[in-house]
């Protein structure tokens, strides 16, 4: 902006004195064209300067100054009037603010200062004076006031600039420093998502082996020594699956990607369950289990039924590990809120057990943790349990507290909010235990449908996975093809019809999902479901899967049931025959 205000104040300037020089000097025409051709050349001498373009950036603000000074004295000379000169002068000010240059102000304060001594002095030698004394000291303290005014300005300008850049540049500092921070935590994130994600795969297939394996035995096996083994074993391998399980639970805690799916329930089922799942664990440990439940509690409630579960299963199975004699209670009670379709519901483990020292209740909840390893050394597990409750309730906005006497025993208090379906009270409930059923009639399986009319192609480049999702089937009749890898199943689809096909995800050379799109994409099988089968069971693993054009997601180790109940959804439901 200042370089077009720098133009136009010379051409006003020129055109001001030719005029001027034109009515009050007695010069030829020739002299004064000499003249005013000069006034241009002084006036645009620092864009010649610099490129010789008249309206390029100025580099060289201090030579305006110079032709400020050189046009003031041409006014002067022009129109003999002070007026005009003081006017011109006070201009560069204005336009050195401009610039906001503190440098340029001093410079042009020192131009003025000498222009005016000169004037002053050339009107007392040549008899004109239009600047006595007085008015000279007067004009001399308004540019120098007028100038310092000007410094102050710049001053503050540019420290409120410089402050501003300084605040800019920590913002930006502080800017990378996050995103480097950010980077870090997602690099972080993605390396144990990686590890996890891998760490899964590489141990539920053997587990799924081993399972699948010992669920053949179990079924087949009228032996009860043997019938007695695979119980031992299928108890190892779901201790292991279970510690695994409380990792990715962990995981997803931490990650937050756990949702709480929240569907109505009965509260009496959920509670018999949970006594049945522990009364087992108890027996072996000759330890009393008790449920003390208030009746008046409503029976059909809102909530994540699931997680209820898993907090309070956690809970019951650290009272068995940390109780060697005594009872082990369950209490089930509630507390009305001030919205009458919400309750509290309370549910507290309470056992007789080893106790906690008060200075350790607080280091309960935390990760990979456990307290007094000397003492607890025989205590299976790694101390992750009662971070994922914590966990858990935390995510359904409850609260647990913890009320313990060492050497004496420990209460665990869950509170948790749900929504009220219908008040119809719990009554004087009792769990049912299974007591009088034999063990080897609790364990012995029934498929819960035929289809030898159906055919599937099961895909898995390990073999002892595909001999395991073909002997669990076995008794449903159904025909099952195997393939060994994505190639081999595109090949066998191009020949074959399959109502549904059971495919590995992770495999060499091609995994699951490309050979998914080429069928998808080739249009080889539109109508058939394609089912990934992975030892893949992070949070968001099934989403992610569905997302990728499968049809539904089966995890290993595979649970006979889950498979059995998957297939029965969706196979055509005239191959089904209950």
């Amino acid at each position: 902006m200042a370089r077009y205000i720098n133009l136009l104040f010379y051409i006003i300037g020129i055109t001001i004195c030719w005029w001027g020089l034109a009515v009050n000097s007695g010069m030829s025409k020739g002299g004064r064209i000499g003249i005013a051709v000069g006034l241009i050349i002084i006036g645009l001498l620092p864009g010649f300067l610099y490129k010789n373009e008249l309206i390029d950036d100025y580099k060289h603000p201090r030579m305006f100054l110079f032709s400020y000074i050189c046009m003031s004295f041409a006014l002067y000379f022009a129109w003999n009037s002070i007026t005009l000169f003081f006017t011109t002068m006070f201009l560069h000010t204005a336009l050195t603010l401009m610039y906001l240059d503190k440098k340029l102000i001093s410079f042009q304060n020192v131009l003025s200062d000498l222009s005016i001594l000169i004037l002053f002095f050339y009107e007392i030698a040549t008899h004109n004076v239009t600047l006595d004394q007085f008015k000279f000291l007067i004009v001399f303290l308004e540019i120098n006031g007028v100038s310092f005014v000007a410094r102050q300005i710049i001053d503050t300008i540019e420290y409120e600039r410089l402050k501003s850049k300084e605040q800019e540049r920590s913002l930006d500092d502080m800017l990378r420093v996050v995103e480097i921070k950010v980077d870090d935590a997602r690099n972080a994130a993605k390396s144990k998502s990686d590890f996890l994600s891998n760490m899964s795969h590489e141990i539920r297939t053997p587990i799924n082996a081993v399972l699948g394996m010992n669920e053949m035995i179990t079924r087949e096996s009228h032996d009860p020594q043997i019938s007695e083994y695979s119980r031992n074993i299928a108890s190892s391998g779901n201790m292991l699956l279970a510690l695994i399980n409380d990792i990715l639970d962990l995981s997803k805690i931490e990650s937050g990607k756990v949702a709480i799916i929240r569907v109505e329930y009965q509260l009496s089922t959920v509670v018999n369950d949970l006594m049945n799942m522990i009364k087992e664990r108890a027996e072996k440990k000759n330890l009393g289990l008790k449920l003390k439940l208030n009746p008046q509690i409503p029976n059909y409630l809102y909530g994540d039924e699931v997680r209820i579960r898993q907090i309070i299963l956690n809970l019951l199975t650290n009272a068995c590990k940390y109780t060697d004699e005594g009872t082990i209670t369950l209490n089930v009670d509630f507390a009305n809120r001030s919205n009458k379709s919400q309750i509290d519901l309370i549910m507290s483990v309470k056992d007789t057990g080893r106790g906690i020292k008060k200075q350790d209740i607080n280091k309960l909840f935390n990760s990979f943790q456990r307290l007094e390893e000397s003492r607890n050394k025989n205590i299976e597990g790694t101390g992750l349990g009662l971070s994922i409750v914590g966990g858990y309730v935390k995510l359904m906005h409850g609260k647990i507290d913890v009320i313990s006497e060492y050497n004496k025993g420990s209460e665990f208090i869950v509170t948790l909010p749900q929504k009220v379906m219908r008040r119809d009270e719990i009554g004087d409930f009792d769990f049912k235990f299974n007591k009088n059923i034999p063990s080897n009639e609790k364990s012995k399986y029934k498929p819960s449908f035929h289809a030898p009319k159906a055919r599937i192609l099961a895909v898995d480049d390990n073999k002892m996975n595909l001999i395991v999702v073909k002997n669990l089937l076995k008794a449903t009749s159904i025909k099952i093809d195997m393939a060994g890898g994505g190639q081999e199943c595109i090949d066998m689809i191009k020949n074959n019809i399959y109502d549904i096909v059971l495919l590995d995800q992770m495999m060499p050379e091609m995994d699951g999902t490309e050979a998914l799109n080429i069928i998808r994409n080739e249009h080889l099988c539109d109508s058939t479901p394609i089912i990934v089968l992975t030892a893949n069971a992070l949070s968001g693993a099934k989403d992610s899967f569905i997302k990728q054009g499968f049809d539904d997601y089966l995890s290993k180790p595979i649970v006979p049931l889950e498979l059995e109940n998957m297939l029965k959804h969706w196979l055509p439901k005239g191959l089904i025959e209950e």
